[in-house]
């Protein structure tokens, strides 16, 4: 039997971190400003908000089926057939987060650090790299996560206060930006992409401290929001109101503004360190993901055999995105949003509904091996 081994409290706030800050070194601000100009701090907030209340249907679905993932408590909810759809839904969206965000990897990569590497060596490396981490397991990924958190954190914070030294603060009046029901509109349509906190539906079996772990996703959610927010408001500072929304990568312009004399004029390196551990990472979680959810679905022994179809499959379909301008406005689109919204917090509030309906609660489910 392959044991996927087990994932503690630390574990699992290091990857809950990556995959709440991730967006932050790419798009994320400049899409944040479009939508609430000054006030783009305030909808980081709001946004993350939202994101824990979205969070709750999946929440309250895994504390009534202790030690179950989701698939297993849709198998036991709807029936083997509707648990099986469930399984395939769930894989087949861990996989379409994984291809898109691959490709924006990929496309950042390029633009920001290696103009002359061609797009699909970026790709592959990706894959192959996301590939080796998954077929490690769970319990590889979590620990090599929190290996590289403290220094993920330590580039993070020492470029944000470097950079506070060019700061203008007029870049974040007025604090409003928009009215606050625009604030509120675009909250709901960006939580459901920032927040990606699904993945623990299919990692739930693998908890080690069970009920304790998911009440810890709320501490990082909010976390992970201070950091993001004070991240936002830096970016504001240093490229003030209106010219922030012509930058594709903000934070990646913060990091090439700052000197420190002349032993370390440039910060590059911690931007590479950073964005690009904190990638693969991200994308490997959503791989492993995508094949635990096929592979729980289907009740395999071992997982791993899917990781090189899966691989490959990601790959092909990344190659078929070209623009980054277009993924990133198909990301960030309603209609993206929507496709989020039902499958990471729709689909568990249907389980959860089901269960009440029909008297299912479960017990202390084992570990489970895969």
């Amino acid at each position: 039997m392959v044991k996927q081994g087990h994932v503690g409290n630390p574990e699992l706030l290091a990857t809950l971190f990556i995959s709440q800050s991730m967006l932050f070194f790419y798009s994320l601000p400049t899409v944040l400003v479009q939508k609430a100009a000054t006030g783009a701090w305030l909808l980081n907030v709001f946004v993350n908000t939202t994101g824990i209340l979205l969070f709750l249907p999946l929440y309250f679905l895994l504390k009534r089926f202790p030690g179950l993932s989701i698939i297993e408590i849709a198998a036991e909810v709807l029936g083997k057939v509707a648990g099986l759809a469930v399984s395939a839904t769930m894989s087949l969206f861990f996989l379409y987060s994984f291809v898109t965000f691959t490709r924006a990897y990929a496309i950042a990569t390029i633009t920001t650090l290696f103009n002359r590497t061609p797009v699909n060596a970026v790709l592959a490396v990706t894959v192959i790299t996301c590939g080796i981490v998954a077929y490690l397991g769970l319990e590889a990924l979590t620990r090599t996560t929190l290996i590289f958190v403290p220094f993920i954190a330590f580039g993070s914070a020492l470029t944000l206060f470097l950079a506070l030294e060019k700061s203008d603060w007029s870049g974040v009046y007025p604090l409003l930006g928009v009215p606050l029901s625009q604030h509120f509109l675009a909250a709901v349509n960006l939580a459901p992409i920032v927040n990606l906190t699904l993945f623990i539906g299919v990692f739930s079996p693998y908890l080690r401290h069970g009920k304790g772990s998911l009440n810890l996703v709320f501490w990082a959610i909010a976390g992970a929001g201070i950091l993001t927010t004070f991240t936002e408001i830096v970016i504001e500072v240093m490229f003030p109101y209106p010219g922030i929304k012509l930058l594709p990568y903000p934070l990646y312009q913060v990091v090439r503004m700052v000197h420190i004399g002349p032993f370390l004029q440039r910060l590059e390196a911690l931007f590479v360190l950073d964005a690009g551990v904190t990638s693969l990472l991200y994308n490997a979680m959503y791989l492993l993901a995508a094949v635990l959810a096929m592979s729980q679905g289907l009740k395999l022994v071992d997982w791993r055999p899917l990781i090189f179809p899966m691989g490959i499959l990601g790959f092909s379909l990344a190659t078929l995105l070209y623009s980054g301008s277009d993924l990133a406005k198909w990301g960030y689109s309603w209609t993206s949003s929507l496709i989020y919204l039902l499958i990471s917090s729709g689909l568990p509030l249907f389980i959860y509904l089901v269960s009440i309906f029909r008297g299912k609660r479960g017990g202390q489910g084992g570990q489970q091996d895969y």
